[in-house]
């Protein structure tokens, strides 16, 4: 018990350091390029314990993407922008990373590579019920597509 509280007040020390992804709005203007994402697996045993999978979160993201018309059909995806989430269970704890990544050409001295342009993250306790960290995941979705529509306004309403 002592580590999983000592991991949710180190997750949430990162989080109050790095800030929120709102500051990052600007650097959200693509003219609305649609994207991939990424969902890291999850353990066997945290799936057991939770009920949740992979698959429900991955079905989760698509489902909103594709609803916001910001999902890259598997012939479209350069993997030059996507999104990534992370869901981590701990015990009775949980964290959720989602990340907007993108390759910029030039991150310094004309050297191109992925860099995280966006991000949001939640610490949190679950009580065992999967579907509470995928409303929670789905939160997160939610905030990220509300500021990649209105930084993309004009070239998302086309």
């Amino acid at each position: 018990m002592a580590k999983v509280i000592i991991f949710a007040m180190l997750l949430l020390a990162i989080g109050a350091i790095t800030g929120s992804g709102a500051a990052a709005d600007e650097r959200l203007f693509t003219v609305c390029t649609p994207m991939d994402f990424v969902v890291e697996e999850l353990d066997p045993e945290d799936s057991r314990e939770t009920g949740l999978t992979r698959k429900a979160i991955a079905n989760a993201v698509e489902s909103r993407l594709r609803v916001a018309r910001l999902f890259a059909l598997p012939e479209k995806q350069s993997r030059r922008q996507y999104l990534y989430i992370r869901v981590s269970i701990h015990g009775s704890a949980f964290s959720i990373e989602v990340k907007l990544t993108r390759y910029l050409d030039n991150l310094g001295y004309g050297i191109g590579g992925y860099a995280e342009v966006w991000d949001a993250g939640l610490v949190g306790t679950h009580g065992g019920n999967g579907q509470f960290i995928l409303g929670s995941v789905s939160k997160h979705l939610d905030e990220f597509i509300a500021s990649y529509l209105r930084v993309n306004e004009a070239h998302c309403s086309r």
